[in-house]
């Protein structure tokens, strides 16, 4: 880049962040306009729900700076004003807007300024491709989802590099020499609450100091905007709230140039492209810090095991996500894991929404979870999930539908095992590891779950539209019958398959009748304990 040349692209007024209209349209707008017209919008639209969760993240840690709630009526109010007051989101730009500048010399937005834009020959060797910040683009180190190609031909527009910085806080993965993760760790499963506006998603997403995590800085928070302009690497003691949703993982530089050609990620021209970048190790959570204190991240669920810190909930192979709904969504009661190992807590983002009752007047209300699928200790993301369900109030409120909902769920495990035991009893072999048919096995157990996601939506609605526990009972029972009904249909179809000689005819008989014999115990099970609970 030609140093007479000075590139520059505000975040805080250059449109970067497509919104969709409740029309079914999108317009591109810079941060300023999302806020002031976020009652205009349904939400963030993207390609990449990871370039969703982050600016989503971004916007929330602006709206939290700005209006700083400290009572409920203080949240209360933005609900009643139905968009964000002008004058404070102006106010808020007025002193900070220069903190958005992609190329500013002196604090590049989510960047490190002791970085040169203008690097010696021998700094460029420590340059890398621009495809770093986006995993679905290509890069020797990384798998890719959809794009392929060299990674050293890809250049991004400023709009494109823009997306990509805002997932570092939340999603950017170890891996490599001293390339650690951001504050959660390896990226969880992220809770985002809905509405019908981007604005009622951010309002839900405004915290009260109560639901905000318990271990964090309550001074000298500092959010990118009062941040240092220079990334420092290495270990943090100390994080604030605003500092978390903004942490800076990376030491990041872009270097613009001139464009040859378009975006590889989005195909349109720019006036300035980026192809290269430094990207190292920035900031990381005090070993001392993880060890001894949680860090309980308002927009993720938890699991906890014994006396053991709680570890986020991540994303897992094969598995749908709403079998995570007690966790993701419900927390466990207190009189449920008594005698019990382990626990689930859901996102304290949800136990605000549920305090508050902001959904009294609505049938359901929705959320989003957003996550990846990666492998621990290395940078590799094998695939994304972008999930919405939508809530009755009354599971946020009520501990009996999150216990009628534990107990349905681990219902359905119960016969998995079941199937899953017959099958391997009469079809897999004579020995314990034998891999015998165990393609029709993965065939049953998948078919299996993806039977039940329906009966489980309808399950989840009627719980929540259901007055009491004793109207619950039956809803139930009604799901056990599904469960029962899903899991014989998907052994029987897996033993249709194994083959049709006598030897396969006399083995499926007997284990059909098997199956059958174990259903009909655990059916009787689960009636038994629905109808005398306390026994």
């Amino acid at each position: 880049m030609p140093k007479s040349e000075t590139p520059s692209f505000n975040l805080w007024i250059a449109p970067w962040i497509t919104l969709e209209h409740p029309s079914g349209g999108a317009e591109t707008v810079g941060i300023a306009a999302a806020l002031l017209r976020a009652h205009e919008f349904m939400a963030v639209y993207d390609l990449s729900p990871l370039v969703i969760a982050g600016t989503h993240r971004l916007l929330t840690a602006i709206a939290q700076a700005i209006f700083d709630p400290q009572r409920p009526n203080d949240i209360k109010a933005l609900w009643r004003a139905g968009q964000f007051p002008a004058e404070r989101i102006e106010a808020f730009g007025a002193r900070y807007a220069d903190r958005f500048d992609l190329f500013s010399e002196s604090a590049p937005f989510f960047q490190s300024a002791d970085l040169p834009v203008h690097p010696t020959k021998a700094e460029q060797d420590k340059l890398k491709s621009i495809s770093q910040l986006t995993v679905e683009t290509s890069r020797t180190t990384a798998l890719q989802h959809y794009r392929h190609g060299r990674e050293m031909e890809e250049q991004f527009c400023p709009t494109c590099a823009a997306r990509g910085l805002v997932t570092i806080p939340m999603f950017i993965t170890s891996g490599g020499r001293g390339l650690k993760t951001s504050i959660n760790g390896e990226p969880p499963i992220y809770v985002i609450p809905g509405g019908e506006t981007l604005y009622q998603s951010l309002t839900a997403s405004v915290l009260l100091p109560d639901y905000q995590p318990a271990v964090r800085a309550r001074s000298n928070d500092t959010p990118w905007w009062e941040h240092a302009p220079i990334v420092t690497t290495g270990d943090v003691d100390e994080i604030g709230y605003l500092h978390s949703l903004t942490f800076p993982a990376r030491r990041v530089r872009l270097i613009p140039e001139q464009p040859d050609g378009s975006c590889t990620r989005c195909g349109q021209a720019s006036k300035w492209v980026i192809r290269e970048m430094f990207f190292e190790a920035g900031e990381c959570r005090s070993k001392e810090a993880k060890e001894t204190q949680f860090w309980q991240d308002p927009f993720v669920a938890y699991r906890q095991s014994g006396e053991k810190k709680p570890v986020p909930i991540r994303s897992q192979a094969g598995k749908a996500l709403w079998r995570e709904f007690v966790g993701l969504l419900v927390s466990h009661t207190d009189e449920e894991q008594k005698g019990k190992g382990r626990k689930a807590l859901r996102p304290r983002v949800l136990d605000q929404i549920s305090d508050r009752r902001l959904a009294d007047d609505v049938p359901t209300y929705p959320v989003r979870c957003i996550g990846p699928r990666t492998r621990m200790g290395q940078p590799k993301i094998f695939e994304w999930l972008d999930t919405g369900f939508d809530v009755p109030p009354a599971i946020l409120r009520d501990a009996d539908v999150a216990h009628h909902i534990s107990k349905a769920l681990e219902f359905a495990d119960e016969c998995e095992k079941g199937i899953l035991a017959v099958f391997r009893q009469f079809f897999g072999g004579k020995f314990a590891k034998s891999e015998r048919n165990k393609h029709l096995k993965e065939q049953m157990r998948d078919n299996y779950w993806a039977t039940l996601a329906e009966p489980f939506r309808l399950y989840v609605l009627a719980l929540g539209a259901a007055g009491n526990s004793e109207a619950r009972k039956p809803i139930s029972g009604r799901w056990a019958d599904n469960v029962i009904d899903a899991a014989w249909t998907a052994f029987k179809q897996a033993a249709d398959a194994v083959g049709d000689d006598a030897a396969s005819l006399r083995q499926r008989v007997q284990g059909e009748n098997r199956c059958r014999y174990t259903l009909n115990v655990k059916h009787k099970k689960f009636w038994i304990e629905r109808s005398n609970p306390d026994e």
